[in-house]
């Protein structure tokens, strides 16, 4: 482990402990189990502190808190939260000050303005629990202001996606994979549907209707709660058809003819494609096709950027993309024409 440890978090003779506050030592885990098993171990011990305490108020409001959200949501944000919880151990939570608030994200993600704002994010929503429940009259975080990042201003061109769908297709080797053909259908589909890619990657085909493909995005599921219907043009049944049609040659080196799953990407064995496969596959075919600084995410700016380009207006654009305002539907549109100034200047005469 390389990261920071938690405050009273010590690593002794290959394994990780912690030191409470009668100085008694708890061995949490072996050091090469990770940083998971760390913090899992750490809010065990850390739930017998009276709940003023900021590791108790925690592991108390992950309990709450948690449960509403998607699964892979529930994963990071307890990850964050774990951070906070080592960040914060000596710490009551009435007599957290916005100054440590700073410190804590200056210490741990110097040099990373999204991380730090995603850490923010997460202690403010604690804070926020913490009013409610009377544990202290007021948010720190709000007196936090902390720099945004630069906006994302990179554009898939068409030539470069032409060149990543082929290269979906084939291994480092040249020769076609089992796995290609649906890579590509997942990438097609995250641009013709212009939804999440995690919304697209867990597609079941109940979703899909006799002419539309109906979504539900996970990310307003718990706050606007946003749908929408998406038609299905000859295009989108074509890679439907496709990733129906879909069979590896063989499983586990025998012949198959017929793969059944309720999803439309999936895997070899027809369970759900991983993010983090698709995303593999993705930087493999983005380096085959001589495509750099290109993200799974940076398709949907693309689709609403073609969208616009095409003529469709702001309320077409923030209903396909099922935003609950246009402002957010802007933050993925890119510029596809470069301003020319009509302004002509002369210098004045010399003397």
């Amino acid at each position: 482990m390389t990261r920071k440890l938690p405050k009273r978090v010590y690593l002794k003779h290959g394994s990780l402990w912690f030191v409470d506050i009668e100085r008694k030592w708890h061995k949490l885990c072996r050091a090469v189990a990770g940083e998971a098993a760390m913090y899992q171990a750490l809010a065990a011990h850390l739930e017998v502190l009276p709940l003023k305490r900021m590791p108790a108020a925690i592991v108390r409001f992950k309990e709450e808190y948690l449960p509403g959200l998607a699964v892979s949501t529930q994963k990071e944000h307890a990850r964050l939260l774990d951070i906070a919880a080592g960040e914060f151990a000596d710490f009551d939570v009435p007599d957290v000050q916005p100054s440590d608030i700073a410190r804590s994200i200056r210490n741990l993600y110097a040099g990373r303005p999204t991380a730090g704002r995603h850490y923010k994010a997460r202690l403010s929503t604690f804070f926020r629990w913490a009013v409610e429940q009377g544990l202290r009259p007021g948010n720190p975080c709000r007196e936090i202001w902390l720099k945004a990042p630069p906006r994302r201003d990179r554009y898939i061109t068409d030539d470069e996606f032409k060149r990543i769908r082929a290269a979906l297709l084939l291994g480092d080797n040249g020769k076609p994979t089992r796995a290609g053909e649906m890579a590509r259908a997942f990438a097609e589909l995250c641009y013709l549907t212009l939804q999440r890619p995690t919304d697209v990657r867990r597609l079941v085909w109940s979703q899909v209707r006799d002419d539309v493909v109906a979504f539900k995005p996970s990310k307003t599921a718990g706050s606007s709660g946003a749908k929408v219907l998406v038609p299905i043009t000859p295009v989108i049944r074509a890679v439907l058809e496709r990733a129906r049609a879909f069979v590896p040659a063989t499983k586990k080196g025998k012949l198959q003819t017929t793969l059944k799953s309720i999803y439309v990407v999936h895997a070899l064995d027809g369970a759900p494609y991983t993010m983090s496969g698709l995303r593999n596959a993705w930087k493999r075919a983005c380096t085959r096709a001589g495509v750099k600084n290109a993200t799974i995410k940076d398709l949907r700016a693309k689709a609403l950027t073609d969208a616009r380009r095409a003529g469709y207006g702001k309320e077409a654009l923030q209903v396909a993309a099922a935003h609950a305002s246009f402002e957010t539907t802007e933050i993925y549109l890119k510029p596809f024409e470069e301003p020319l100034s009509i302004v002509r200047l002369t210098l004045p005469e010399l003397k």
